[in-house]
């Protein structure tokens, strides 16, 4: 007997319509009512909190944009500072050959 309600109520369950009402619901499952507001709370919830953290994850994720940005800018200018620096060296270097070129020929030019 008890086989034949289970699976009289599957056939009911796959051939009512998804949209039952409220009392419908209540009739095939008297804890049916109260566990649904209990779930739709928990469903938005849930929903909640996914949002917040991805409105949390799209922050973090401006910041490091902003951040590489910022990185990339300090990265270009401190490039350009050794360009700069390489640059001053090597005009010492030559000035200091210069020098010493000059110092040689008049130490050859005394003797």
């Amino acid at each position: 007997m008890r086989s034949s309600l289970t699976s009289s109520h599957a056939e009911d369950s796959l051939t009512m319509p998804c949209s039952t009402t409220s009392s419908e619901s209540e009739s095939l499952n008297p804890g049916f009512s109260l566990m649904l507001p209990e779930l739709e709370l928990e469903v938005e919830m849930a929903r909640t909190k996914a949002l917040a953290a991805y409105q949390q994850q799209a922050v973090c994720v401006t910041r490091l944009v902003r951040e590489v940005k910022t990185l990339r800018e300090q990265l270009e200018l401190q490039r350009r500072e050794v360009d700069n620096l390489n640059n001053e060296l090597d005009k010492e270097r030559e000035r200091r050959h210069r020098v010493e070129q000059q110092f040689l020929e008049y130490k050859l030019r005394k003797k």
